[in-house]
This record gives structure tokens, C-alpha cells and sequence, in this order.
């Protein structure tokens, strides 16, 4: 699989719907990808898909990413057929004004808009605060709750904001790349290593609900103890005007971005290490996350005695439905994966 293919991957997987808790789209759509390389893999009660990868040596290596994305539930429907939701995991209240949500009912998909007044009915003060979500009402144009209803909306339906994915100028564009990016990451080393005999055995782990808690990896850690985990997400790109630099999170363009500490883990200084010589040794751009900031599923694995690191593709706008990354960084990222995985009998050795 090359970068355009791989490209190509996350943007279909960017297009799934997969709030966490209903991640059944994104699991079917890589269980597809699987069975095409001849993997055996299996699902858990929490939905975790689990792929497996027989290696020649005793040790074992967790491979992460997790396939729900932040999204809503549906909370309340008003008689006249309004809607009020919840956040599914952490999103920015700032941008929902105006834009669309798409529910998945049991008949398909329905949009709706977070509706607002126009500013001309607004006084000067009302126009300068920020709306919150309690503030807003979700209309799918219709005129009752028992249309509503009638359209498969109910007390529980989850919805996503969601435009397709395109490319802009080289780079991606798209929702949900926290964490389809690490998803497409995990499908491209599964493909790359399907006929590669490697000393160690694979677990590539499709993890569910870590915007809300890191509860899928919570379930995988409890059945399994890997030597070494490494979590592939996409993480904060800060480096927009009017940030200084001493603020920025992780920068487009420089390569993808190692976890020093977050607000989860401390990961391994060891394996930091290793993977900081493997990235020189290739020539592959790389940076540091700076400290303290976001979780991932790192600290459900950190809890068990194992060895975590996590390698992050930058990504402006995370947690919207305009996310944007850079196909560079992006290759980066699958470079220095395929690089690391290739040299880690390197590491158990030593």
C-alpha cells in the first residue's frame, strides 16, 4: 500500500460514522480490509477489534488506535419537533452554530442544523457571547416530535457533524482524524508486514470508546500483557497565526509528533529513545508534543507492566469537521512506524 492508497484509506475511513459507542461502521469497514491480507482478528463484548500477527519470539506488541470519533446523543424533542443533544466526548461548543449534524437512525441518516437566531434580532451583547451547546436546538425541518419520531429520531440517536473529506493544497481535510488517522496507520502495517517474519508477536488493537474515557483499551489491557505498546493517534497542531511559539502544541510539516508526557502517561524515556534513533538513523522528520497536554489510550495501557510510547500525526482544527493534516507528515508517520516495527528485535535485545 503506498501514500496515495493510504491517503485514499483515511479519507473513507474520515467519512465513517463512529461516535464513540457506535463505532459498527468504522469496525465492518476494517474487518473488510482484514480478511482481504488473510489476518485472523476477533471482536470483544466492548467492540474492540483485536487482529493478530504470529511471530517467532516470545515477546509481544501491542499496535493502537482507537475508531470512535467526539459526536452527540440525542437528549430531548421538543412537541414542535426540535431537538436538544449531548456531547458523545469532548467537543469545541464554539463552532457548532450553522452546521450540520447527520443522525444515524435505524432507517439511514438524517441531517439537521444547530439552529440560531440571525444577528439582526440579537442585541449587541447577545451577538458578542458565545453560544453553548445547552443553547441550541437541532432542526431536521420538521413540524412535530411525532415527525420526528416517524423519522427514526429518537431519545439515544447519536449524530456527527460530517462534510467528506477532500484534499486542500497537499494536504487532508476531513472529521474524525483523531483517530482515523491512527486506524489508517494500523491497516497500512498490516498490509506492509503481511508477509514480513518478524521475532515478536502483533496485536493490532482497534480500540472503542476513548473519547470518553479510554474504555475499549481498558478492556483489551485486562486480557492481554504486552512487552511493548505503541499508540498511533492524531494529535494537536497549534501553529496558526497568533499563536506564539512557545504555545504550540505540535506544528504541520514537521514530522510526526512524540509523546513526552500527557495528561494520561509518561511513557517509556527507553523506548522514546529507540524510537527518537530509529527516526535519525532513516532520515525521518520528527518533533515532541509539548508536555502536559491531551490523554490517549497510553494511560489504560501504562496501568499494566509494559513498556508504551505514542507516535502522533499533527492535525489543525482536531475535534471539528474541518481537521487538516499534511500528507507529508502523514507519510512520515507510516515511514517511521514501518522502520521502528522492523528494527524492534534491536531493542528486545538490548
Amino acid at each position: 500500500m503506498d501514500i496515495k492508497n493510504s491517503v485514499k484509506t483515511l479519507m473513507e475511513l474520515s467519512n465513517l460514522f463512529g461516535p464513540a459507542g457506535f463505532e459498527d461502521d468504522v469496525r465492518s469497514y476494517i474487518i473488510d480490509k482484514v480478511k482481504e491480507t488473510g489476518y485472523e482478528y476477533k471482536t470483544d463484548k466492548r467492540g474492540n477489534l483485536i487482529v493478530y500477527k504470529k511471530g517467532e519470539g516470545e515477546y509481544t506488541v501491542i499496535l493502537d488506535a482507537h475508531m470512535d470519533e467526539v459526536g452527540f446523543m440525542v437528549k430531548y424533542i421538543s412537541e414542535r419537533g426540535f431537538i436538544k443533544v449531548v456531547p458523545i466526548g469532548g467537543y469545541d461548543e464554539r463552532i457548532l452554530p450553522g452546521h450540520i449534524i447527520t443522525f444515524k437512525t435505524k432507517n439511514g441518516f438524517v441531517e439537521g442544523i444547530f439552529s440560531t437566531l440571525p444577528p439582526h434580532v440579537l442585541s449587541p451583547e447577545e451577538r458578542q457571547k458565545p453560544l453553548k451547546l445547552k443553547d441550541l436546538w437541532v432542526d431536521v425541518g420538521a413540524d412535530s416530535k411525532k415527525e420526528v419520531l416517524s423519522l427514526g429520531i429518537n431519545q439515544g440517536t447519536p449524530g456527527v457533524i460530517y462534510y467528506p473529506a477532500r484534499t486542500i493544497n497537499g494536504k487532508v481535510m476531513g472529521k474524525a482524524f483523531d483517530d482515523r488517522v491512527g486506524c489508517a496507520v494500523l491497516l497500512y502495517l498490516i498490509e506492509t508486514l503481511k508477509d514480513v517474519s518478524l521475532p515478536y508477536n502483533v496485536l493490532f488493537v482497534f480500540a472503542t470508546q476513548e473519547e470518553v474515557g479510554l474504555r475499549g483499551a481498558q478492556v483489551v489491557k485486562e486480557y492481554y500483557n504486552p512487552d511493548l505498546v505503541l499508540v498511533f493517534e492524531g494529535t494537536l497542531a497549534t501553529d496558526i497565526e497568533g499563536v506564539a511559539e512557545k504555545d504550540r502544541i505540535t506544528q504541520m510539516g514537521k514530522g510526526p509528533a512524540l509523546t513526552l508526557m500527557d495528561k494520561s502517561v509518561i511513557p517509556s524515556r527507553k523506548l522514546l529513545t529507540f524510537i527518537e534513533s530509529i527516526a535519525e538513523k532513516y532520515n525521518i522528520p520528527y518533533q515532541y508534543k509539548m508536555p502536559g497536554v491531551g490523554g490517549t489510550d497510553g494511560g489504560a495501557y501504562a496501568i499494566k507492566n509494559t513498556e508504551v510510547a505514542i507516535i502522533a500525526t499533527p492535525v489543525r482544527n482536531i475535534h471539528s469537521p474541518t481537521s487538516l493534516l499534511s500528507t507529508s507528515d502523514f507519510e512520515s508517520t507510516l515511514n517511521l512506524a514501518t522502520k521502528v516495527l522492523l528494527n524492534l528485535k534491536e531493542y528486545f535485545k538490548g
